[in-house]
């Protein structure tokens, strides 16, 4: 009998990815990595005017469909009143209206950091 692709994937992971500034503690799904999605994330990064909203929105949809949690906390964005959208210390939710404020070299930061997390060189006994 085979085994199914449900079988050979963990449901979660858990990685620490260090920037500048302190560590962001990422929780994602290495059943949505692909090597096809990450080549995609990285093109459209690379390319994408961060003016077009629409684009960013799919990219921003795509790493949501990754990255399920993790501890980044606000300001973020600014509303129409001028307010951010996250309050200052609040966790910015992983939704693409939200992640559409990252800037693109954050985002592929955190998608290089997980996907070299998931390979199986990168994983760590816990």
């Amino acid at each position: 009998m085979g085994i199914t692709f449900a079988d050979i994937v963990e449901k979660s992971r858990k990685v620490v990815i260090e920037f500048g500034g302190g560590n962001l503690n990422v929780e994602y799904d290495p059943s949505a990595l692909s090597p096809a999605k990450i080549s995609k994330m990285n093109k459209d990064l690379k390319s994408v005017d961060e003016d077009d909203e629409e684009a960013m929105l799919g990219v921003a949809k795509m790493f949501c469909g990754i990255v399920k949690n993790w501890d980044l906390v606000g300001p973020l964005g600014e509303g129409e009143n001028g307010e951010p959208l996250v309050a200052e210390g609040a966790t910015v939710p992983v939704e693409p209206e939200y992640v559409t404020w990252l800037p693109s070299p954050v985002i592929q930061h955190i998608i290089e950091k997980v996907g070299e997390d998931a390979a199986p060189k990168g994983r760590k006994r816990k």
